[in-house]
């Protein structure tokens, strides 16, 4: 087995939670490091300041998790078999105050499903920052097509209603 600290493949999903229309950014990274590692990285992207989570797993780890895990031999075997699961969305997302709780759904007899906590990352006051005035930048965006948006439509309102007036002229001097 390959020995180095380069990231293996990376696979990104989004999940809207349905109870409160929370928007998360999945990343699940194979890594090693003297020993696998499974990597999940989790940003909650609607909100202010975008929160983030993130979880190293072995192999131990995820076996003392669930059984689940036992039928694979390393993070390599087990990668596609989480990529699987993440693109039939067969999990579910809840968070605390602390932490995610990534639910998955097995589907599988005499096997319960099973959860993995993603901790809280600290946010940097550079990173609030920095998501703040992006924040400012879109608001002010959306702010500028709105606008424009507005003008638009009050002179197509203008435009007909000097269409009309002209037709009201024009009725009257047909009727005299």
């Amino acid at each position: 087995m390959e020995e180095s600290s380069a990231p293996k493949p990376v696979l990104e999903f989004n999940f809207k939670a349905e109870v409160d229309n929370d928007i998360f950014n999945i990343i699940l990274t194979q890594n090693y490091e003297n020993c696998e590692h499974l990597i999940i990285k989790i940003s909650q992207t609607n909100a202010i300041p975008p929160t983030s989570y993130e979880a190293k797993f072995t192999k131990k780890d995820l076996d003392t998790t669930s059984r689940y895990f036992k039928m694979f031999d390393d993070i390599s075997q087990l990668f596609p078999e989480m990529q699987s699961k993440f693109e039939k969305k067969e999990y579910n997302i809840k968070k605390n105050q602390n932490a995610i709780l990534i639910y998955f759904i097995l589907g599988i007899k005499n096997i319960p499903d099973f959860s993995l906590i993603i901790p809280k990352t600290q946010n940097s006051i550079n990173s609030t920052v920095e998501a703040l005035c992006q924040l400012v930048n879109k608001m002010q965006n959306d702010n500028k097509k709105m606008q424009d948006e507005m003008n638009k439509i009050l002179n197509d309102n203008k435009t007909m209603k000097d269409e009309i007036n002209t037709l009201k002229e024009e009725i009257i001097k047909l009727k005299k």
